[in-house]
């Protein structure tokens, strides 16, 4: 019986040893992921900015109808931002974003596989950036990938905000793929000079056989497409020193040329028609292998607190130089005007931006004055002759990028919750000469008026 006895305790004394063990081991296995998971979310920063915009439109003169237009306008904005940190020297930056108006997918069937033509596209999401950051030497970082084009100064100013990319949007607000240097061979807690360079290769392949490349159009089906070819020189300089004249200043110089690749032909219902509306399906191309040679030279200056003042003020102008290399063709694959263009009809559609060499300006003017917490601004857009159309990331209802006119804009902004909140509402009155459409500019003329309201919320 003392034997039995002895037994039992012993084996209880072993349960209860290994209980206590598998206790202590679950409990280090917990602390461990915890500990993992902390040094994860030490490495890798997830952001969210949501920014959701309604208005009352009105347009005098519509495309669609040639007369006034009137409608209510809804429209949201969501990034998924995520910073990668594997150290000092190493970072990896990259967004996903949806854009779209109020149930868009309902009414027009948006159907598309482009997303850099098409930004805002229903529910689908978009890769808006995607590059690393590399320190190769000391005062020298070595870019590459989907580089933080779009949304430049001044961008920023309107939303409160700091700088949201890097190159100004009177160049361009569209996603560039490439490789990127920056040099900052000079900078200290008052000023730093800053030298970018951008090089975007020609590379254009078929998806799933890269090796093979892909036909330019059944016109041309042994000439493989190739892509667009250029480079950016940038030159930064900002200045923190506080002065009489204002507290920081932020000045940019830009360069920029670009060989733009033909497209691949496609199969699209297209409004080429003037004066109707275009239900035809065409099959178009281009008879060559480059597009367009395109030059831009882009200045940008802002001033923070003016004289000592609660105003800001800031400046931009961009001129650029197209000269086209090919023409642009249609050919009618089914009739959906009435006869009036049969199917097998072929036309020259024209030259990308106009027919012959094209160039025009962009000019941004702004001013805000600053509140505790809220500021009030207006900004005024002016675009002459037949620029370069460069707002294709636009997160208004309205890309000003693509119109050549003027657009006066005022627009009050209150923050809430340490400025994660904002609630801006604002009116802006735009009108027009020529609006860029599909390949080029087509006259014409609108009075279009915008009052609007939208949150903006980043955390």
């Amino acid at each position: 019986m003392g034997k039995q006895m002895k037994a039992i305790n012993i084996i209880l004394c072993l349960l209860v040893a290994s209980s206590v063990c598998a206790t202590t081991m679950n409990e280090i296995d917990e602390r461990l992921t915890d500990v993992e998971i902390h040094m994860l979310q030490k490495k890798i920063d997830l952001g969210l900015e949501l920014q959701m915009f309604g208005g009352y439109l009105n347009n005098d003169n519509s495309e669609v109808s040639n007369k006034a237009y009137h409608a209510k306008i809804f429209k949201n904005n969501v990034r998924l931002k995520m910073k990668g940190d594997l150290n000092n020297d190493f970072q990896v930056y990259t967004s996903l974003q949806i854009s779209h108006t109020f149930n868009d997918n309902l009414q027009s069937g948006i159907d598309t596989n482009n997303d850099t033509l098409t930004p805002t596209n229903g529910s689908k999401p978009y890769l808006r950036t995607a590059y690393f950051d590399w320190k190769i030497a000391n005062k020298l970082v070595f870019s590459a990938g989907r580089l933080p084009t779009t949304f430049g100064p001044p961008e920023h100013h309107k939303l409160g905000r700091g700088r949201l990319g890097t190159y100004p949007l009177t160049s361009f607000n569209f996603p560039l793929d490439g490789v990127s240097l920056t040099y900052n061979p000079m900078a200290s807690s008052d000023w730093s000079i800053i030298s970018r360079s951008i090089y975007v290769p020609a590379t254009f392949t078929e998806p799933s056989a890269p090796y093979q490349g892909l036909s330019l159009s059944s016109n041309n089906p042994s000439t493989a497409a190739k892509g667009h070819e250029g480079f950016t020189q940038m030159l930064e300089i900002d200045f923190n020193k506080k002065n009489s004249f204002f507290d920081s200043a932020n000045t940019i110089f830009q360069y920029s040329y670009l060989e733009l690749g033909s497209f691949v032909e496609r199969t699209a219902q297209l409004q080429l028609l003037p004066n109707t509306i275009d239900r035809n399906i065409y099959r178009v191309y281009a008879d060559g292998k480059k597009l367009s040679r395109m030059k831009i030279i882009s200045y940008y200056q802002d001033f923070n607190a003016i004289f000592q003042t609660k105003f800001d003020f800031y400046f931009s102008y961009m001129k650029s130089w197209a000269n086209p290399l090919s023409n642009i063709k249609a050919e009618v694959l089914s009739d959906g005007t009435g006869g009036t263009t049969p199917a097998g009809t072929q036309f020259t559609v024209g030259q990308f931006i106009k027919k012959g060499e094209a160039e025009g300006t962009r000019t941004i003017y702004g001013l805000k004055y600053n509140f505790e917490n809220s500021f009030i601004g207006g900004e005024f857009w002016k675009t002459t002759g037949v620029p370069i159309p460069n707002d294709l990331y636009s997160d208004d209802p309205i890309a000003l990028g693509g119109i050549s006119g003027e657009s006066y804009h005022s627009y009050y902004t209150h923050q809430f919750y340490n400025k994660q909140v904002s609630v801006r509402t604002g009116y802006v009155h735009v009108r027009t000469n020529r609006e860029f459409n599909i390949f080029s500019y087509v006259d014409k003329k609108q009075n279009i008026n915008l009052a609007y309201t939208s949150l903006f919320v980043s955390f």
